[in-house]
């Protein structure tokens, strides 16, 4: 049993404090968002059980709580305000730790609540054990700086995610492109990229530690390397080149970096996987540029058939918002017929949603909630058969599938196209890349037979 430890009973001396700190010493996490949280979240969690915590399931009683919260739409928001009252409630005694997007935009909402003791944002996260000490003298802690004119990539590394066998690697962080609707480059600030040399080292612990693959992540992937000089394509290679790794994956990216050169390139990489997930938002020209997307629903397609040319069978998903201000049905249409032109894998479907602070939220025409969900739910349905074309495709293919997951007698993983595959296996199948005939679908889950 945890001892409870009053916190005004505690030494203020730094070293008398963890010494006693030991005793009671259970961390739980709750991660809001993106995969760059999903790798920051496990970032400060290392930090923690390198100094004598223990990790608990964020439903269990804790002593200190992390919500690494997202401030991508107005749910993201309520959302992240419930999990840190839910926090509190697990234990009113626990030490209460907010950080991510939503942190870093709105400190002051969080602190006027007098529940969370830590404030932490998007930056020296790797401070999070002495804000801790702070903290547990009875003080509340502000840590959120200024991120805006921040050029240093802050090096945090992970161990890993526990007994999965993908990890994500993060590699960029910030977005210069300041798409209308989107509030992430104020919440993330400019981009800033890790070094190749940085990533090859964090790669090659990650593979000695037993991961088979490594998903590349950041906020605009497209953008890595504008602040250093470095390629994406460099830092994919020299992955490549690393015992242990069977798979590189690209996370979610931007257009406009598919040229055929930087494709020949990492098409020669025999790990990278044929699944690519590239962020459209809308197949309308003329909302694109509202968006200030940068680019044309044709240039977006000849991005699409040049990966198509040195990938064979991708997969390729994507992001799409309805109800964007001004969005008529005529280009609601032009959306619907171009997604089912580029025969997405899988479409991400999610209504506009204001953000104060972007110049959408400024735009006349914007368009009540019911035709945003109606038209949401119109692709959400042209997706799944789209999904449905795609995996059908694949049946009585052999293909690669990493197993990662048991339920009863039944393995789950991934194909490199990123199609999810169920087989007959036991554990000892588990985190192992097999060769699968790919015999039936249900549900857009693909059943497979291990050969």
């Amino acid at each position: 049993m945890t001892e409870t430890v009053n916190k005004k009973d505690l030494a203020l001396d730094e070293n008398a404090f963890f010494a006693l700190y030991s005793r009671r010493k259970t961390v739980g996490a709750y991660t809001l968002g993106c995969k760059v949280n999903a790798y920051d979240t496990q970032a400060a969690l290392d930090i923690l059980t390198d100094n004598g915590f223990q990790v608990v399931p964020f439903d269990e009683k804790a002593d200190v709580y992390i919500i690494n919260t997202c401030t991508v739409t107005s749910l993201s928001d309520s959302k992240s305000r419930q999990m840190i009252h839910k926090a509190k409630k697990k234990n009113e005694n626990a030490l209460i730790i907010c950080m991510g997007c939503y942190a870093q935009r709105n400190p002051e909402a969080i602190i006027n609540e007098k529940i969370a003791d830590v404030v932490l944002g998007n930056k020296n996260r790797k401070d999070i054990l002495a804000y801790i000490f702070e903290a547990a003298q009875d003080k509340k802690i502000n840590a959120v700086k200024n991120i805006d004119k921040d050029r240093d990539f802050e090096e945090i590394e992970i161990k890993g995610y526990g007994d999965r066998s993908r990890a994500f690697l993060k590699i960029e962080e910030g977005c210069d492109q300041f798409c209308t609707y989107c509030i992430i480059p104020y919440a993330r600030g400019r981009v800033r990229s890790r070094t190749i040399e940085s990533i090859a080292l964090q790669a090659e612990k990650l593979a000695k530690t037993g991961y088979k693959e490594i998903v590349l992540t950041g906020i605009n992937l497209s953008w890595f390397g504008k602040d250093t000089g470095e390629k994406l394509e460099d830092a994919i290679t020299i992955i490549n080149d690393i015992d242990g790794i069977e798979r590189i994956r690209i996370g979610s990216i931007e257009p406009g970096i598919f040229s055929e050169k930087f494709l020949d390139k990492i098409s020669k990489t025999e790990k990278l996987c044929n699944h690519f997930h590239i962020s459209l938002q809308s197949g309308s020209d003329t909302v694109l540029e509202r968006m200030h997307r940068g680019y044309s629903a044709k240039e977006y397609k000849t991005e699409i058939d040049n990966i198509r040319k040195h990938f064979k069978n991708s997969g390729i998903t994507t992001d799409v918002m309805t109800g964007f201000p001004g969005e008529t049905e005529q280009e609601f249409i032009e959306t619907c017929d171009f997604v089912r032109e580029v025969a997405f894998s899988r479409l991400h479907v999610f209504p506009y949603s204001i953000r104060e602070g972007t110049k959408a939220a400024r735009m006349s025409g914007q368009l009540p909630s019911n035709i945003k969900k109606e038209r949401a739910g119109e692709l959400i349905s042209i997706g799944k058969q789209l999904e449905t074309n795609f995996i059908s495709k694949n049946i009585g293919t052999v293909q690669n599938v990493l197993y990662e997951q048991i339920n009863g007698d039944i393995i789950e993983g991934y194909t490199t196209n990123y199609i999810r595959v169920h087989a007959k296996g036991t554990v000892n199948d588990l985190f192992k890349v097999l060769p699968t005939l790919l015999s039936g679908i249900k549900d857009n889950v693909c059943y497979g037979e291990v050969k």
